[in-house]
């Protein structure tokens, strides 16, 4: 496959490839925005997990916001239908994906119920924000409580606003997932 097919197949098939800020174990103790600053500054040395999305999707994503990345086809180091439990060790990609031929491309998109597919990336240009649902958007945020006199921090889930989401990436539109594909906010 070549650049042009690829670039092909995804616009026919409206796919936008989104690397997510997720709100669950991942990055561990980084927050939003601040997880998704290294998606935006080191995608050109660094590889990461993302979903490709497409309109109808029914996939249970691993974040609610995202960077949307534009992948050449030599940017893509694999893909799975599932996570594919990805990871680098010691500067080698590890993944249980498959290499991005035509066939492994498409079967990635047909992801079972209640899964996500992921795409490992390298080198893509971030090109806008992706937002799953612009009424109810959860990021992992730390706040803090008081039990008595004492503070405690936690690392937890909340909901932001779609202004907030804006308002963290100034120079970049944002996205929703419609039925006719991307549509700007």
């Amino acid at each position: 496959m070549d650049d042009t097919r690829f670039e092909c197949l995804l616009k026919s098939r409206r796919v936008a490839v989104v690397h997510f800020s997720c709100y669950g174990v991942m990055g561990h103790r980084v927050t939003f925005p601040d997880d998704l600053g290294p998606a935006l500054s080191t995608i050109k040395q660094e590889t990461r997990s993302c979903c490709a999305l497409y309109p109808g999707h029914e996939m249970d994503l691993p974040g609610s916001v995202g960077v949307i990345l534009s992948p050449k086809y030599s940017h893509v180091l694999s893909v799975c239908s599932a996570d594919s439990g990805s990871s680098v060790y010691g500067g080698e990609e590890g993944s249980m994906g498959s290499t991005p031929e035509e066939n492994a491309i498409l079967e990635s998109l047909r992801v079972p119920s209640g899964m996500y597919n992921e795409w490992r990336i390298l080198g893509a240009n971030p090109v806008g924000i992706f937002v799953s649902n612009p009424q109810c958007i959860l990021v992992k945020q730390e706040s803090t409580i008081t039990v008595g006199r004492e503070r405690l921090t936690e690392i937890g889930c909340a909901q932001i606003s779609l202004q907030a989401v804006k308002k963290a990436f100034p120079t970049l539109p944002v996205y929703t997932m419609r039925a006719d594909g991307l549509e700007q906010l």
